[in-house]
């Protein structure tokens, strides 16, 4: 059987392994993989589909190392679409053959990769393709949401938030990247991530950890941000409560 992690690790040490964003998209995919595999897990999925989230969880963000490399940045409207960056690597360059010998799975990995950053899921995907497209986006927001609530930030209290993004927040909608203006903006996209969650098991981890209250604390627990913590803590835990399959 081929060694996924083994491999990964090659691939990612021809980058520069002292750039500390290369560092930080190794770590993240490592911990998404077992998240998608934790995820896999709750759904009580075959091994099959065990095997399938583990692999598309360790390379949902293939793209952002070479994204790295030729921008330094991870601003995906601003320089390249990673995830549709990491499927042209995977399938056109024919990185997905170190991986994965077989390619009767081609169809599911592209499509959960390529849709784990998009707004939303494009329509019309096969059965099989829309489960792992759900279980990626998943394990990757509640990673993103980890990374934040254990990183102090600076937030700037008197830019407050931009009316648009405010809006979509207390829709219960996520904003999208265009718009995000000033820092407060920004933590409120983080939050609004947690919308666009699909099982139980995602809503409990987050619950379980205090991702929330953790993100709060490490920007400075922010009066201009209390109301928008508290309002997606009580929707999580009322997601968390109710049958999300």
């Amino acid at each position: 059987m081929i060694d996924i992690d083994e491999i990964f690790k090659e691939y990612v040490e021809s980058y520069d392994m002292s750039n500390i964003k290369i560092k930080l998209k190794y770590n993240h995919s490592y911990r998404v993989k077992k998240l998608s595999q934790d995820l896999s897990e709750s759904l009580n999925l075959d091994e099959e589909n065990k095997y399938l989230a583990s692999l598309i969880g360790l390379l949902h963000d293939i793209g952002r190392f070479e994204q790295v490399k030729i921008y330094n940045s991870f601003v995906d409207h601003e320089t390249i679409d990673h995830a549709d960056f990491g499927v042209k690597i995977l399938f056109e360059d024919g990185l997905i053959r170190k991986f994965i010998k077989d390619n009767k799975y081609d169809n599911i990995i592209y499509n959960a990769i390529k849709n784990h950053n998009k707004l939303n899921i494009e329509p019309g995907l096969d059965e099989i393709s829309l489960l792992h497209s759900k279980i990626i986006r998943d394990a990757d927001k509640i990673d993103i949401l980890y990374i934040k609530s254990n990183k102090a930030e600076k937030i700037v209290e008197e830019y407050g938030p931009t009316k648009e993004v405010e809006e979509d927040f207390f829709k219960n909608k996520l904003s999208e990247n265009k718009k995000i203006v000033t820092s407060i903006d920004n933590v409120i996209r983080i939050l609004s991530f947690l919308y666009d969650i699909n099982y139980s098991f995602s809503y409990k981890y987050i619950l379980d950890n205090k991702l929330i209250e953790k993100y709060y604390k490490t920007i400075g627990s922010p009066k201009i941000l209390e109301k928008h913590f508290n309002y997606i803590l009580k929707y999580v835990r009322k997601k968390s409560d109710e049958n999300v399959r």
